[in-house]
């Protein structure tokens, strides 16, 4: 974690703005995901080390339902509510922007996005220590997709049993298609 941590940072400081939109480009582009049924209801992730904005605003172009992670104190798992416009978010834990109101389950999603400060391949993503999405995910069956630079896919990242491995991986330069579906 020590290591990748400052990677990304340094690389957000330089390639900001242009690598936020290939991100968000490879997202709604993927070619699983033409269908209505598959992309309609997503869950992005915190904005860290990508902002979200410019992927929310781009799923709701396409129609697409969107929801946004809430942490409330003491819980153990993240909580998701809908947000239709940007604006609607208030600034939650940790400065994260959420949403006001928030009790969807996890499954009603076709897609959660997650952050990390790390991925690889197959499919393994290093996050924050916290938990959270690993908590949240853990009875989770749809698609897990992982949001970051392509500078933060490593040849392996550590799992351990309570690890659940990504779908995609989706970087500025690429997408990975980490498991078959």
């Amino acid at each position: 974690k020590e290591s990748l941590d400052p990677v990304w940072k340094h690389h957000v400081m330089l390639e900001y703005d242009p690598s936020i939109r290939e991100v968000e480009l490879y997202v709604f582009d993927y070619e699983n995901f033409s269908s209505d049924d598959l992309l309609g209801r997503i869950t992005l992730s915190i904005p860290d080390p990508l902002p979200t904005e410019p992927a929310f605003c781009r799923a709701r172009e396409l129609g697409v339902e969107v929801a946004l992670p809430k942490i409330h104190p003491g819980a153990q798992v993240l909580d998701f509510g809908w947000v239709q416009d940007w604006t609607e978010l208030v600034v939650g834990r940790y400065h994260i922007p959420e949403p006001l109101e928030a009790g969807l389950e996890t499954n009603c999603f076709d897609a959660i996005v997650v952050p990390g400060l790390g991925f690889d391949a197959r499919g393994g993503r290093l996050g924050y220590g916290a938990g959270w999405y690993d908590r949240t995910l853990e009875a989770y069956s749809g698609w897990i997709i992982g949001y970051g630079f392509d500078v933060q896919v490593v040849e392996a990242v550590p799992m351990e049993s309570h690890d659940r491995r990504l779908d995609l991986v989706v970087t500025d330069e690429r997408t990975l298609a980490a498991q078959v579906r």
